[in-house]
């Protein structure tokens, strides 16, 4: 009998998605790279959704910032145990796979152009409880805003990426959840982003969201060689 593992992995290639590591499988839906994360601590085997926006920056960084476990979403959704034998795992892959088919992937499709992802974000970075249960994107707020900030720079709307990086520059300086690292790239983000949009350099800006659009496109062309 296959592993749970084995068989969602073939089940996802059956969708399109393509298999980054034994762990992470990657799609590419218009302007996010979806993502299927397997996590198993212990015995235990947790079922991820995330989404990699292409234009947010990312060199080799954690990839789960926007996203949740299907037993989070999913009240259905328990995960099997070795000992459970092949029907649990077999029941168990089946409403993953019910799941993934019909609420993450029209979910995705609802929100995978940029121009419907952001207002979805500022909905739930003001109204974090208003969703309920079904918080697919789960993130910080730091990481909603800055989202929110590359977001509306890729979509050229400057004033809007300038406010949203100067309320996050008030947040990171009054709220101290982040290491000192952390806090120093944030705040190095935003006042690039505030010196650029002051000065007019919007090419900056498209450089750099460009830059960033191939460094995540490379994540599946390297699965293609």
């Amino acid at each position: 009998m296959p592993s749970a593992e084995q068989i969602l992995s073939g089940e996802l290639k059956k969708r399109g998605f393509q298999k980054l590591s034994k762990t992470r499988h990657l799609l590419l839906k218009d302007d996010v790279i979806v993502g299927i994360f397997f996590e198993k601590p212990t015995y235990f085997l947790y079922i991820q959704f995330f989404i990699l926006p292409l234009f947010l920056p990312w060199k080799g960084r954690y990839t789960l910032d926007y996203g949740n476990r299907f037993n989070m979403l999913f009240e259905d959704v328990h995960t099997p145990i070795k000992e459970e034998g092949p029907e649990a795992i077999e029941w168990f892959c089946r409403t993953v796979l019910r799941h993934l088919d019909e609420d993450i992937l029209p979910f995705v499709d609802s929100i995978s152009r940029a121009e419907n992802l952001c207002p979805y974000m500022e909905v739930i970075l003001q109204s974090p409880n208003k969703l309920g249960r079904r918080h697919y994107l789960f993130a910080a707020p730091a990481w909603k805003r800055r989202l929110l900030m590359y977001g509306y720079s890729y979509l050229k709307q400057y004033r809007k990426a300038r406010e949203i990086a100067e309320e996050q520059l008030r947040y990171v300086n009054t709220e101290s959840i982040y290491t000192v690292n952390v806090n120093e790239g944030i705040r190095s983000e935003c006042d690039q982003i505030i010196q650029w949009v002051s000065a007019g350099e919007y090419d900056k800006i498209e450089a750099m969201i460009e830059r960033n659009k191939n460094d995540n496109l490379a994540l599946l062309e390297k699965k293609k060689k």
